[in-house]
């Protein structure tokens, strides 16, 4: 059955909290944000749960943000992939470092495993429009087991697949009035739609050799371990060798094809990790010094310059300006 919610004859100051529940209900639980003054803020979101799958068109003005962090990974299914298909608005996702801009056109699969950052994008003067599919990663993963090569990279709708995958989604949520009871054979036709578009990308891409293809199935492994234990003080490469039972060569050959070193990704996500707290109002009662050490800074003075190395601010004047009010 298909459920909506819209800002329409909402008081200003309740609209943006009843989206901000109505995605974290529908799309993942998340931290949402947007630049729209509350007075001004327009939007409407339709979603319908199709047994194992939930598919969301939003429409709004502007631009949104929704942060996922650790701790809402604690309060979701883990075994699920969000796919972005954008219509009118764009969407720019930032996950374990790295940028995805996903266009009118395309469409994009982001494991939910990880922390990730994302942007709805809307022209401030008109409506931009953008669907949101949850998934199982395990039912992807039956209908493509390297379904994990396609993620946070976007795939062209050009190909009679990614139309097939496109005018099905479209059309679930077009006429889910009609549909009255759940039924999962349509999510499952949604799975199998994006499986098929999966499978014509890969097969159509000689590009990349097997052993890159390697390299970064490795490396999301031992992205998915660095995520998971940043707060641990004896976290080097060592360890993630050991617990990923690859050997240390191997950890850092699988970070050649990237932007990062090993401790450079650990060390940004860390930083990440210490900015959030530090702006987050219900951390005031927490030291500056408390948090680098709960992220595995050994050093105040260590993290105090890497803090303004890689955000242009030193992190007490960056607490101070978001609490300033």
């Amino acid at each position: 059955m298909l459920r909506a919610w819209s800002t329409h004859r909402i008081k200003p100051r309740e609209r943006y909290p009843v989206i901000a529940d109505a995605i974290n209900a529908t799309v993942c639980p998340c931290e949402v944000q947007t630049d729209i003054p509350m007075d001004r803020f327009e939007a409407e979101l339709e979603h319908i749960a199709l047994g194992e799958v939930s598919v969301v068109r939003y429409a709004s003005m502007g631009s949104q943000l929704a942060i996922r962090r650790h701790k809402h990974l604690q309060a979701s299914d883990p075994d699920a992939v969000l796919l972005y298909l954008p219509l009118t608005a764009r969407f720019r996702v930032e996950q374990s470092g790295q940028a995805l801009s996903v266009d009118p056109g395309t469409l994009a699969l982001v494991p939910l495993t990880r922390p990730l950052v994302g942007l709805f994008e809307a022209s401030n003067t008109a409506v931009g429009t953008g669907v949101q599919v949850r998934m199982p990663l395990s039912m992807l993963r039956r209908g493509q087991p390297r379904i994990g090569e396609v993620f946070s990279r976007p795939l062209s709708l050009d190909s009679g697949c990614g139309r097939v995958a496109r005018s099905l989604i479209l059309s679930v949520i077009d006429e889910g009035r009609f549909i009255q009871q759940p039924t999962g054979s349509l999510g499952k036709a949604i799975a199998d739609a994006i499986c098929s578009l999966a499978d014509s990308e890969l097969r159509g891409h000689s590009v990349s050799t097997g052993a890159a293809r390697q390299r970064s199935a490795l490396r999301t492994r031992l992205l998915e371990f660095v995520d998971a234990h940043l707060a641990r003080d004896d976290l080097d490469v060592d360890l993630i060798a050991a617990r990923c039972a690859v050997s240390v060569r191997c950890v850092h050959r699988a970070f050649e094809d990237s932007d990062w070193t090993v401790w450079g990704y650990i060390r940004h996500q860390r930083l990440q990790q210490c900015r959030a707290e530090l702006r987050d109002p219900e951390m005031r009662g927490r030291t500056m010094s408390e948090i680098a050490y709960a992220w595995g800074f050994k050093d105040v003075a260590h993290f105090s310059r890497a803090y303004k190395a890689q955000f242009g601010v030193s992190p007490s004047a960056d607490r101070f300006i978001h609490h300033s009010d």
